[in-house]
């Protein structure tokens, strides 16, 4: 198996947001009512949330045997401006079927080893106590 981590251009967005939507309602569908599920989905990871959120922050994906089996998505702490001297590392999401093989490790390397998550003054991660992953 060998892991590729690249950059994410516009064309693989909605690709992410994809993924990110049926990753998060694997992990964490049945924690949440259908309807708050279904507005979670459909406005904090949409296709539109990623288009706005690219103009922020970096996404980076990890392939394997070319097809997609995780993304890192990171920008500024404060979740406004590139010019923050903090960072955060705002979702690293891996296929369920792909856990537990270095991916997950993979893309936390490329996004700490960025030039603007070298500069930081600090990184911040928040982790879901519910997150088995």
């Amino acid at each position: 198996m060998t892991i590729t981590i690249r950059p994410a251009a516009e064309r693989d967005l909605p690709a992410i947001a994809s993924f990110a939507r049926w990753t998060y309602e694997k992990a964490f569908g049945d924690g949440f009512s259908p309807e708050d599920l279904a507005h979670h989905l459909n406005h904090r990871l949409s296709d539109h949330y990623f288009r706005d959120a690219a103009a922020r922050d970096r996404f980076f994906i990890a392939d394997v045997d070319e097809q997609m089996a995780g993304y890192v998505q990171f920008g500024p702490g404060d979740g406004k401006t590139k010019e923050s001297p903090h960072r955060q590392i705002v979702r690293l999401y891996v296929h369920p079927d792909r856990q537990g093989q270095g991916i997950g490790s993979a893309l936390m390397d490329a996004a700490l080893a960025d030039k603007s998550m070298a500069s930081a003054d600090a990184i911040y991660l928040d982790v879901w106590d519910r997150n088995d992953g």
